[in-house]
C-alpha cells in the first residue's frame, strides 16, 4: 500500500552478476550510521521485486568518488535470506511511519544530514559529542 521512490545511478553486468551502483561525494559512512546501506538495500529488493532478479545474482556497490585518490568501492553480495531481511525490516519501518512512530535517532551521521539545521535532537546529540 506504499510506494518507495529512488533514482538508481547505475546498473551493470560485471563478473555474472547485475550490479546495482550509487556514486557517492563527501565523507563515508561510519560504521556506526544505521542507515548507511539503507539505499543499497532498497534497490536490491528492487530488483528482486520489479525485475524479478535472482537474488544470488546481485551485487549493489556505494562508489566513493575522491578528489585525492581513486574511487573507493563498497560492494554486498547477495542472497535470498538477505532480502526476506531487508523486505522485513522495511515492512517494520513502513509500519511505524504509518503509525505515527518514527522518533528521532541521533547520532555522529547528523554531521552530513541536510535537515540539521532545524533538527533540535541532532542539534543537541552533536553539540553533547566531543570535537574530533
Amino acid at each position: 500500500g506504499r510506494v518507495v521512490r529512488g533514482r538508481l545511478d547505475a546498473a551493470y553486468e560485471r563478473d555474472g552478476r547485475l550490479e546495482l551502483v550509487d556514486f557517492k561525494t563527501g565523507r563515508r559512512y561510519g560504521p556506526d550510521d544505521p542507515w548507511a546501506s539503507v539505499q543499497l538495500d532498497l534497490y536490491a529488493l528492487a530488483a528482486v521485486e520489479t525485475w524479478g532478479e535472482d537474488p544470488a545474482r546481485l551485487r549493489t556497490t556505494y562508489c566513493w568518488l575522491r578528489t585525492d585518490g581513486p574511487a573507493e568501492l563498497e560492494s554486498t553480495d547477495w542472497d535470498a535470506a538477505a532480502i526476506d531481511r531487508v523486505r522485513a525490516s522495511l515492512g517494520a519501518s513502513v509500519a511505524a511511519v504509518t503509525a505515527g512512530r518514527y522518533p528521532a535517532a541521533p547520532g555522529p551521521w547528523c554531521r552530513r544530514c541536510e535537515h540539521l539545521s532545524f533538527c533540535r535532537d541532532g542539534q543537541a546529540a552533536l553539540n553533547a559529542m566531543p570535537r574530533q
